[in-house]
């Protein structure tokens, strides 16, 4: 796994803020809600550490540079020699819960790698993505105004230094687990009256479907795109089953 750090990853963020100032990105709401993009090594192990590797400008120099990392027993001159730690330590366990979460997030989870990870990375790692689909779901309310929007955040409790610098992953984590539990359902929806709140950031829903050839994946025989915008929906009731809502989605099927 190849890590990036911190202060090379926000001038990143702060550019894509000034290129869309909507987005109002911070590593620390980032990290809060995706568990793995940014990890906090605190241990004086250096087992448990990361490894300078190098520095990359073009992608050849980065694939170079993660087709050649060191294995596991490669040891960086000048570090201390150490005891290899147990498995049931609790900095190794916390070290396995940052790596797991991080892999999963980069969709390189190996297969197995579930099984292989100690059980209390498993309960966390289970707990945290319980409440990452909590809060997707809850997004999708707002969106379409079944949900009161979330109050605005202060920017000097917005900001990078103030998320992340001074707060732990544990404390993000029991941080979430409160909102969590106190977050009320949303009222019935009544399907013959609009909703009641407004549809938050007049989001465009789009999706799309892919289909390929049996024999070969390689070759697309058909894409289907169909969207559907909050705007058209503004001051209409659902209908039966969401009915009239889906009326208001657009398709188009393109078969080669």
């Amino acid at each position: 796994m190849l890590l990036l750090p911190q202060s090379e990853v926000y001038p990143f963020v702060q550019a894509i803020n000034r290129a869309f100032p909507q987005a109002g990105l911070s590593l620390g709401r980032l990290s809060s809600r995706f568990p793995g993009l940014t990890i906090q090594f605190r241990s004086n192990y250096s087992q448990l550490r990361p490894r300078f590797l190098g520095i990359v400008h073009t992608h050849e120099q980065y694939q170079s540079l993660q087709h050649n990392i060191p294995g596991s027993n490669f040891k960086a001159p000048g570090l201390p020699i150490e005891p290899q730690l147990d498995k049931d330590h609790p900095e190794v366990q916390r070290y396995d819960l940052q790596l797991f979460q991080a892999l999963d997030l980069g969709g390189n989870k190996k297969k197995g790698s579930s099984k292989k990870a100690t059980p209390q990375a498993r309960e966390e790692h289970q707990s945290t993505m319980q409440l990452n689909f909590r809060d997707s779901l809850e997004m999708v309310e707002r969106f379409l105004g079944l949900r009161a929007p979330k109050p605005k955040r202060s920017s000097a409790s917005s900001g990078w230094e103030a998320n992340y610098q001074e707060r732990s992953w544990e404390e993000e984590k029991a941080e979430l687990a409160a909102i969590a539990a106190l977050k009320a359902p949303p009222a019935p929806i009544d399907p013959n009256k609009p909703p009641s709140f407004a549809f938050y950031s007049g989001v465009i829903f789009v999706c799309v479907d892919v289909e390929a050839y049996e024999k070969d994946s390689s070759k697309i025989t058909e894409v289907g795109i169909s969207n559907l915008d909050t705007k058209n929906l503004e001051g209409l009731a659902p209908g039966h089953a969401g009915s009239e809502w889906r009326s208001k989605i657009r398709a188009r099927h393109f078969r080669y």
